[in-house]
């Protein structure tokens, strides 16, 4: 699959080593990222120009620190020039003036982390001509919604999902002392790949389960909320909101999940 240059501000490591990296490498690409342990300036450059004309495409992390980042402005100038017929992708990590990195940059579709990173993985995979089930790595994290009732289901669904590589947010488990639950669900709902809606009879009467798929579906991401029956559909039918989405087997989901985790 070749071997992509990744230009980012070094503020931005934790960006690139979270979403970037795993994901490239999840599905045979393999990279060059810039370490710390460069001693001098004149080495860098060296090491950079080497590293530029070793690879056949390029992504970029556009944050407000990249976009003062001298290395980075003159990375993507080097490519644009040099590189021009081969892939370019511009990766906006945050709401920044990033067309104003390079004339030419708003020719290049670019992929938007800023507003959830699982339909941005897609996106960002099929720059690469990698497409649908092809896809590995797209769920790292996971929102399970539940009622209490079925927390003892949840954690033991959740060890399984943890097997395989897959971060579970589970506010009981998650939450630091002191935090407040109201403060936190929706930032954590919003950040995460995939919504686990745990679907029982307890779960259809509560109030807060419902707050928070409604929530989620309002966010409008397809292929985001994934029911998980845990009582039979007579037992519990879902609300009308949901009937369109299939409320399967827990373990064929799991392994589904898995899949797309790059396990």
């Amino acid at each position: 699959m070749g071997k992509a240059f990744i230009s980012h501000s070094s503020r931005d490591r934790g960006f690139v080593e979270r979403e970037i990296l795993p994901l490239l490498h999840g599905n045979n690409i393999n990279t060059w990222y810039a370490s710390d342990d460069i001693d001098s300036a004149s080495q860098w450059e060296r090491e950079i120009r080497f590293a530029l004309e070793a690879c056949d495409s390029l992504a970029v992390t556009l944050t407000g620190s990249a976009l003062a980042s001298p290395w980075v402005k003159a990375e993507v100038d080097w490519w644009l020039e040099e590189r021009r017929d081969c892939l370019f992708v511009p990766v906006i990590v945050e709401a920044c003036d990033w067309k104003s990195l390079h004339l030419l940059i708003r020719n290049y579709q670019a992929v938007d982390f800023s507003q959830g990173s699982y339909d941005a993985k897609r996106q960002f995979l099929r720059a690469w001509g990698i497409e649908g089930k092809e896809q590995r790595g797209l769920v790292r994290s996971v929102f399970p919604c539940y009622a209490r009732e079925d927390t003892a289901e949840v954690l033991r669904w959740k060890m399984g999902a943890e097997i395989g590589g897959v971060d579970v947010f589970v506010d009981v488990m998650s939450l630091r002392a002191g935090e407040s639950w109201e403060d936190r669900w929706k930032e954590e709902i919003e950040k995460r790949d995939l919504f686990c809606l745990f679907w029982s009879e307890a779960a259809s009467k509560s109030a807060r389960v419902r707050e928070e798929w409604e929530f989620a579906l309002s966010l409008d991401r397809p292929d985001f909320i994934k029911p998980i029956p845990i009582a039979q559909p007579h037992e519990a039918p879902p609300p009308k909101a949901l009937r369109h989405l299939h409320f399967g087997n827990s373990n064929r989901l799991m392994i589904d999940l898995l899949s797309r985790s790059g396990q």
